[in-house]
């Protein structure tokens, strides 16, 4: 994490970690005979029901359309943005990621140029006004030169292979207006450990392709880091997502009239469309980036590849998959959960990260429980992207779902939902759950990597 909040969160679960920890993991069948609803650390929570039926997310117009590709490349379901790897000497310092308050933002130009090479047919206006890669809580990912001469500190190295910029164009409109919205991503690539050669032992082969998506605000760091080094010491390729696209935390305010005669269905669906807009972004970035990859190396097509998700990253793990779920085949989610509105809504992160507000109107006690569960249901059955749903696309896939139990960030009570929602899919789910928070649970991660490995060499052997 990168903000002085987010370093005394951490502090605090150190503190906080006097007792043991015990890991708890059980079958599919014993996990979901408990209605998620009684989560014990959860007295009340608003927690929705597990059995609305599944949207349509393999439907065409389920995916926002994007700028650029043609009509055949949207109904194909193909790669909607643009990829291009960036020089070594850019990237000698590793991406990092920070949050733009300025239109004149130095990644714009950038990106404004590689849509152009992707894209020619497609003209973008020039002025910032118009074509828009910064706004109010936008997050970017950049890497600043490393100037002549100039030591980079070794926790901000750069040693990835790869170093890919991504960036997708969307058409939208604000304040009346019509602009077009840029969104932009980061992702680093890491080689197997085999892949160099090394004296007195044979090369051994690539076990697989591993995307590994970040928490919000591209946390946490070193976690990420010792995971990534775990498993390319294990002969996996890793593909690393640097941080959510730029738009995924932009601050968005939805004023809720529960005497409103279009109260729930209106403001459920304008929350639905803009967090599957959000999700979908997700999806994107990282179909492009993991077919750029594949581009350049073509064997590892034919190699298993297991998407692992890291709290917001484990939140939009289904939709990731569920772009072209033909091509993974397992997944690990660690904090994560669905129902994004009710997350949004009841995180401790909530008012730190400033990204989603709810502005309530009415008479004094608005809004009551059931005015909220009546959005909630409402917004559940608008979306078709929100993990609830997209948990499908793990249907017949093994999933390692790594809780929480006393999980305030993404509520604990919404991450045994997706795991409750994978099972109703079919997924072949194993839960591992810690009494401890979402903090803590990644700070004693590193601690439980053998648990992680045991997991995909049990489902992905390695060759012999």
């Amino acid at each position: 994490m990168t903000t002085a909040r987010s370093v005394a969160l951490f502090s605090l679960a150190v503190w906080t970690l006097s007792a043991p920890w015990v890991a708890i993991e059980a079958d599919a069948a014993s996990v979901f005979e408990a209605d998620p609803t009684d989560h014990p650390n959860f007295p009340g929570f608003l927690t929705p029901r597990p059995d609305i039926p599944f949207a349509d997310w393999r439907a065409q117009s389920a995916w926002p359309a994007r700028k650029g590709p043609d009509e055949p490349t949207h109904k194909a379901r193909g790669v909607l943005g643009a990829v291009e790897r960036i020089d070594e000497a850019r990237v000698g310092r590793r991406p990092a990621g920070r949050f733009a308050f300025f239109e004149a933002d130095r990644e714009r130009e950038p990106a404004i140029a590689l849509f152009h090479r992707a894209f020619p047919h497609v003209t973008l206006d020039d002025k910032p006004t118009r074509t828009q890669i910064a706004g109010d809580n936008v997050f970017i990912v950049d890497a600043s030169p490393v100037g002549e001469g100039e030591q980079v500190p070794r926790n901000q190295r750069n040693n990835a292979v790869m170093t890919l910029r991504y960036v997708s164009a969307e058409e939208t409109s604000r304040e009346g207006e019509a602009i077009t919205q840029l969104h932009t991503a980061w992702f680093t690539v890491f080689e197997p450990a085999s892949a160099a050669p090394q004296e007195g032992r044979p090369q051994q082969s690539t076990r697989g392709v591993i995307l590994l998506m970040p928490g919000l605000l591209a946390t946490p760091e070193g976690t990420l880091s010792q995971l990534t080094r775990s498993l390319t010491g294990r002969n996996w390729l890793v593909v690393r997502m640097v941080a959510q696209p730029s738009r995924f935390l932009e601050r968005i305010e939805f004023a809720i009239d529960p005497s409103s005669p279009d109260f729930p269905a209106a403001p459920a669906k304008l929350i639905a469309t803009t967090f599957d807009e959000r999700g979908a972004e997700c999806a994107y970035a990282a179909q492009a980036a993991l077919a750029f990859v594949e581009r350049e190396r073509p064997a590892l097509k034919d190699l298993p590849r297991v998407a692992i998700g890291f709290s917001g990253g484990a939140m939009t793990l289904p939709t990731v998959v569920a772009r072209e779920p033909d091509a993974y085949d397992g997944a690990i989610m660690v904090g994560g959960g669905c129902d994004f509105w009710l997350m949004t809504q009841t995180s401790n992160y909530n008012q730190w990260i400033g990204a989603v507000s709810a502005s309530w109107q009415g008479e004094p006690g608005t809004p009551t429980d059931d005015h909220k569960r009546a959005l909630d249901e409402a917004y559940l059955k608008a979306s078709i992207l929100d993990s609830y749903h997209t948990a499908q696309a793990l249907a017949g896939k093994p999933a390692l779902v790594m809780l929480g139990d006393m999980d305030q960030a993404v509520p604990a009570p919404l991450g045994e939902l997706l795991a409750t929602r994978l099972e109703r899919a079919g997924a072949k789910v194993t839960v591992q759950r810690e009494p401890m928070g979402h903090e803590a649970l990644f700070m004693t991660l590193p601690k439980r990597l053998d648990a992680v490995h045991a997991w995909l060499d049990e489902h992905f052997p390695p060759p012999k």
